[in-house]
């Protein structure tokens, strides 16, 4: 496995910094842009991938967001508001079963997640089986 010198985290997290500024101006393609530098410095940064992945959602790209918080999770796998992030997206392509089964990982993992059980029984909903929602 590569390892990553402490320096380029350090520059992989100046570039995820910047990137949220840029965001937070509204300036989405700057951020994508230094949020793709950050993933060069250090690709084991899973904030990067959720940050991406937000952009991605925002502009309604499903494929890409899903591929990123596919990234994010397979570095924090216990991560319930990745779970969550995923399960949204899932939800708004109209694939509810993935759906369901995010918002349940996420519920897993944070059993108080409002937004979780929301979603479960939304999805739940839009298959037709709005009883499911509350169960385990």
């Amino acid at each position: 496995m590569r390892q990553f010198p402490e320096r380029h985290t350090v520059q992989a997290k100046t570039y995820l910094n910047r990137g949220l500024a840029y965001f937070q101006k509204g300036d989405e393609d700057d951020a994508l842009a230094d949020y793709g530098k950050a993933v060069t410095f250090d690709p084991k940064l899973a904030s990067v991938y959720i940050n991406r992945a937000t952009i991605f959602m925002k502009r309604g790209d499903n494929d890409h967001a899903i591929a990123d918080l596919d990234r994010a999770l397979a570095l924090n796998p216990k991560d319930a508001a990745i779970f969550l992030s995923r399960g949204s997206v899932y939800a708004r392509h109209g694939d509810n079963e993935r759906a369901v089964a995010d918002f349940s990982r996420a519920i897993e993992f944070s059993p108080n997640s409002a937004a979780a059980w929301l979603g479960r029984g939304l999805a739940y909903r839009a298959m037709g089986e709005p009883g499911l929602g509350s169960r385990s």
